[in-house]
């Protein structure tokens, strides 16, 4: 994701790169706004471990999901993190504009089943701060 200001400096652009995962297929692609969005709040899952025996892949899914405000408007902003570690090391990250329903229902969800990590926006120090983690992280 980037944000960048128009040059007239009126308003604000913020770009995502797209890509595929599950039903989500999007080209890179972006929404202007009339003001500068700002981080409010984060929700991260625990890291998902896909060990295929058959194949030999060991694959690493990290999920989060972030909340920004412009003015009266909020944006929701899907992240996936996809890497193969094994036989080689590769992957990458695809992002996507949600709706506030999609991120309700996987919140919930994720909250049910204690795999939740919800993060607020500190701006004074420019940094997440911890909320609740239902999980334990792992090295």
């Amino acid at each position: 994701m980037q944000v960048y200001k128009t040059k007239d400096k009126s308003k604000w652009i913020i770009t995502l790169i797209g890509g595929v995962f599950d039903s989500f297929h999007e080209e890179p692609y972006a929404i202007i706004l009339d003001e500068k969005p700002k981080p409010t709040r984060k929700w991260c899952t625990p890291t998902e471990e896909i060990d295929n025996h058959i194949n030999g892949e060991a694959r690493r899914i990290d999920y989060s999901f972030v909340e920004y405000s412009a003015g009266d408007k909020f944006i929701y902003i899907f992240k996936v993190e996809d890497y193969i570690m094994f036989p080689k090391v590769s992957g990458g990250t695809s992002e996507f504009f949600i709706e506030k329903e999609f991120v309700d229902k996987k919140i919930k969800h994720l909250r049910e089943n204690n795999s939740l990590a919800t993060y607020d926006w500190n701006a004074i120090e420019c940094t997440w701060d911890v909320k609740d983690i239902q999980f334990e992280y792992q090295n």
